[in-house]
């Protein structure tokens, strides 16, 4: 009897972990500084998303034209059915992937704006690692973490269209929050997100390094030989990467950053 109610103890935990990826979303709000607001946006992944409008999960064709006063806000939906057309919807689902760590770019556009605004989003919980939202000019302006804080004032109202960059994990922890608390004490990465050179420093009595994919392929390894170690990362695709850093004890400490 108590085989069979660990056996269906296991199976209800098994079961809620497999329903925990079938959506997960992220609720975007704007406000001008006149105290005006927009319709909110919702993004991101469920289990019966495909790449056209789907309308069951709340994506519609809004029409071409905004209101003409109102702020208004919309996400860009890309119709892989209709000759790639794009469509304004208030909700954008994407698919989930097969792998465990995957992508997701999701891109919002403003109207109407005539003063400086404010942008804002629920928090960023279980099954993403990070988020970030950025300028369409790769971030060169604007590039925030959605995971450090939850709003973000934009001070040029001609800045109005943004792309939002979420990196899902299905294992719900991430593998930076698993590591030991010491990890900000000894290794800095910085720019992180990184465009093409990635800079990290040390503390002293470290001797290798190895980043390796968010699969756990090593793709770089060489020998701690400065106090800032410059890394080349413009061949590499954008995603999620790890540093781990062995000492002279043969402690191995490892950090996330991201590439774009």
């Amino acid at each position: 009897m108590k085989k069979k109610l660990l056996f269906c103890f296991v199976m209800m935990l098994w079961g809620l972990s497999a329903r925990a990826m079938d959506s997960v979303s992220v609720n975007l709000s704007f406000q001008d500084d006149n105290g005006l607001s927009s319709h909110d946006l919702l993004i991101g992944v469920h289990k019966d998303a495909t790449n056209i409008i789907d309308t069951a999960l709340g994506e519609r064709m809004l029409p071409e034209f905004p209101p003409p006063n109102d702020l208004y806000a919309i996400l860009f939906i890309i119709d892989s059915t209709d000759n790639m057309s794009r469509y304004q919807s208030y909700v954008d689902f994407r698919e989930i992937a097969n792998e465990e760590v995957f992508v997701r770019n999701y891109r919002f556009k403003l109207f109407n704006l005539i003063t400086s605004y404010t942008m804002s989003w629920s928090k960023i919980g279980d099954y993403i690692d990070s988020a970030f939202i950025r300028d369409i000019a790769n971030g060169a302006l604007v590039n925030v973490d959605m995971k450090s804080k939850q709003s973000y004032w934009v001070e040029n109202f001609g800045m109005d269209q943004f792309n939002v960059v979420v990196y899902y994990n299905k294992n719900a922890v991430s593998v930076n929050e698993k590591l030991s608390s010491n990890v900000k004490e000894v290794i800095e990465i910085y720019p992180n997100p990184v465009a093409e050179e990635m800079r990290f420093e040390v503390d002293a009595g470290f001797s290798d390094y190895t980043i390796t994919n968010s699969l756990g392929c090593g793709l770089l390894k060489g020998k701690v030989t400065a106090e800032v170690c410059r890394i080349d990362l413009s061949g590499y695709p954008a995603g999620m990467y790890f540093l781990s850093v062995v000492n002279e004890q043969g402690e191995v400490y490892n950090k996330k950053f991201i590439k774009y």
